[in-house]
């Protein structure tokens, strides 16, 4: 806490303790308001597994331990303005700096949590759509830094005053402090990083397939939409560079509270984005314009690749029908040569995990053989088995 040179505080007015001047009721609009749109989205994904995918992977249960922390620190919030958070200093009372501190320490440990584990979500959905070497080595490589990232983070954010005492007692002098402006600016480049990282990472790979400009638009969108919270995380940090430099830093308690705000917004739109492609059956009833599929051709990823249904034939043409990704095919690149792949696999629905990516009604009434055209350029487009059906000649043919 900084203090205010006299000639700064004698321009500050007299303390109103009774009907204060604060930021809490905007503050808390907007974290109880995100918080309401972010548990629809989380609400209509499960709804979705429960009902559609039959079954729970890593990925929901990471967005659900995203959720519980979201929820504890909106609570923390609460508490928070208790203790004069969104107060100026003026109508500040000093018998509340302890627990101001105290919440303020724990909900940003909190924050690393919450800003976390829907970029952990994404990343399990991506081991499951997309199996390519190149795809698990990225997934991989980023959990292990997004896990290692969050306990250091956190570690430094509790241990960013030693004794940690002295944070929230004034009677406890530290020993040594980090510099929390360039901290603040160092962690939210590096978060801002990966978010914009994660969420573009399947867009080449989507944009390969086989599908109409307005499909693989939509897809494109819904896995990348989530890249714009990279530039709320740059706000945040660069609006924390801000409160450490006068005249903002005198009155931290007030200013201080934009943090809330736009933290509020960061991490419930990242769980918002995080969700977006699970609800993909959803945005194509609301928006079929833009979420809908053709019924000339389209994809489907399946959940796990091992549950299936069969479908009766109605023709006397004995054929099969290939979803996307192929889990029965594992290796279509083995060679550079062309080659023909004759496979056999059943699928679920109409629309499965990867949000709904539906099937033509006319696909799933037919058992049909299918011809996979094999001379991959890349790792991403060999095991994507780039794409939908598409209906050439009497045959769905995917190439």
């Amino acid at each position: 806490m900084s203090l205010a040179p006299p000639e700064v505080m004698a321009t500050w007015p007299a303390p109103n303790y009774v009907n204060p001047s604060t930021m809490v009721p905007a503050t808390l609009g907007s974290l109880l308001a995100g918080m309401v749109l972010m548990l629809m989205f989380v609400a209509a994904r499960l709804y979705i597994r429960l009902n559609l995918a039959k079954g729970f992977g890593m990925d929901d249960y990471c967005i659900m331990v995203g959720v519980l922390a979201i929820i504890g620190t909106t609570v923390l919030a609460t508490i928070h303005w208790k203790y004069g958070a969104g107060y100026h200093v003026w109508d500040f009372k000093m018998e509340w700096y302890g627990g101001y501190q105290k919440i303020s320490l724990a909900a940003t440990t909190l924050f690393n949590v919450n800003v976390t584990f829907p970029k952990l979500s994404l990343c399990f959905t991506y081991l499951r759509i997309f199996p390519s070497k190149a795809n698990r080595m990225f997934c991989y490589l980023m959990i292990a830094f997004l896990l290692g990232f969050m306990i250091s983070m956190s570690l430094v954010t509790i241990f960013q005053c030693l004794p940690v005492q002295s944070f929230w007692d004034l009677s406890v002098p530290p020993t040594v402090c980090i510099n929390r402006s360039g901290f603040s600016i160092a962690a939210g480049a590096l978060n801002s990083a990966t978010d914009f990282l994660i969420y573009w990472w399947p867009s080449r790979a989507l944009w390969k397939i086989q599908q109409p400009l307005k499909t693989r638009l939509g897809l494109v969108f819904v896995f990348s939409v989530g890249s714009l919270i990279s530039i709320v995380g740059v706000l945040r940090a660069w609006y924390i560079h801000l409160i450490f430099i006068p005249p903002k830093v005198f009155d931290l308690f007030y200013e201080g509270n934009v943090i809330w705000i736009l933290g509020g917004i960061e991490w419930n739109l990242g769980m918002i984005f995080s969700c977006f492609h699970g609800i993909k059956p959803i945005l194509a009833k609301v928006f079929p314009r833009i979420f809908g599929t053709t019924q000339g051709s389209s994809a489907a990823a399946g959940y796990s690749g091992g549950r299936s249904k069969k479908f009766s034939n109605r023709s006397s043409v004995k054929k099969s029908f290939q979803t996307l990704p192929t889990e029965s095919i594992t290796d279509l690149g083995g060679s550079q040569s062309k080659s023909q792949i004759h496979a056999m696999k059943s699928f679920d629905s109409a629309s499965d995990d990867m949000g709904g990516i539906e099937l033509p009604s006319r696909a799933v009434k037919y058992t049909r053989e299918i011809t996979v055209q094999s001379n991959p350029r890349d790792e991403d487009e060999r095991h994507l088995v780039h794409s939908g059906p598409k209906y050439r000649r009497g045959q769905w043919d995917i190439v």
